[in-house]
């Protein structure tokens, strides 16, 4: 199945980009990351387009009304408030933003993707469509598993402290001190 090539390509290319970025090639890095996006992006819109059967009455409407709001989501954490924010907070080129979404996990976008793929079956109820929905979150969680191990300390200068404070994927309730120790 083509989807499954498109989205190794992609996420590929988005781990390449980070990479290249870590080693000072910003331009190349960003041509990669926009590629990257795009692949997915591509193979998501094609995820539209599949026609299956209506799960249950209502499925196709809460399927809609999800997919728009996991897209609306995840454009918003991955690209307005990671472009658009850190200068708003007066952040300088390599530091990690910590506040927004980020401010309650790491990689907010993981979780924004993940439940995008649910909301696509309930859109449209073809069952070929889980599987490859599955692998694209297992490549996602490869990629921010990369990135937060080996990729973003490379990136941001204060990576370290944004670990100490901020969890990985699940959000704690109790905010923690610099230190990693709770208040």
């Amino acid at each position: 199945m083509p989807g499954f090539l498109i989205s190794t390509f992609g996420f590929f290319l988005l781990i390449l980009s980070d990479y290249l970025q870590g080693k000072g090639f910003l331009w190349i890095s960003r041509l990669f990351s926009a590629l990257g996006y795009l692949a997915v992006g591509y193979l998501l819109f094609l995820m539209l387009s599949f026609r299956g059967d209506d799960l249950f009455r209502g499925s196709r409407l809460i399927g809609g009304i999800l997919t728009l709001l996991f897209c609306v989501f995840l454009l918003y954490s991955v690209i307005i408030e990671v472009n658009l924010l850190p200068r708003r907070y007066g952040l300088q080129p390599g530091e990690a933003l910590m506040r927004g979404t980020y401010g309650i996990c790491r990689h907010p976008g993981f979780w924004w993707f993940f439940l995008l793929m649910p909301s696509l079956y309930l859109l449209h109820g073809d069952r070929n469509l889980l599987l490859l929905s599955g692998y694209m979150t297992l490549l996602n969680f490869l990629l921010v598993f990369l990135e937060d191990r080996f990729l973003f300390p490379a990136i941001f200068s204060n990576y370290k402290e944004y670990r100490e404070r901020v969890p990985f994927l699940f959000p704690r309730f109790r905010p923690r001190t610099p230190g990693g120790r709770k208040k």
